[in-house]
């Protein structure tokens, strides 16, 4: 991260304020992990599941995050998240 120190009390506030299924969506995108495609939508979490996927995610951001812009999905990937249960169209 460029030398920045990596505060994850930060992360965790950002996290705890941050949409869970837009967190379990990028998380998803970012590691394949199938346990994040089979979670419920954020308000059928257990309280226990809510907390997992923070925890994941404030640990795959403090080893991860960078300032560099990820590609986007493209078409494929974004039906395959969808059947996925990952990708919520409105």
């Amino acid at each position: 991260m460029g030398g920045a120190a990596v505060d994850r009390a930060y992360i965790r506030r950002a996290i705890d304020l941050a949409d869970l299924n837009a967190v379990r969506l990028a998380l998803y995108q970012n590691t394949g992990d199938p346990a994040l495609a089979a979670l419920p939508l954020a308000p059928q979490m257990s309280e226990e599941q809510r907390e997992s996927l923070k925890e994941q995610a404030v640990t795959w951001l403090e080893a991860n995050a960078s300032s560099a812009r990820l590609p986007e999905p493209d078409e494929a990937k974004l039906r395959a998240l969808g059947r996925e249960g990952c990708l919520v169209l409105i």
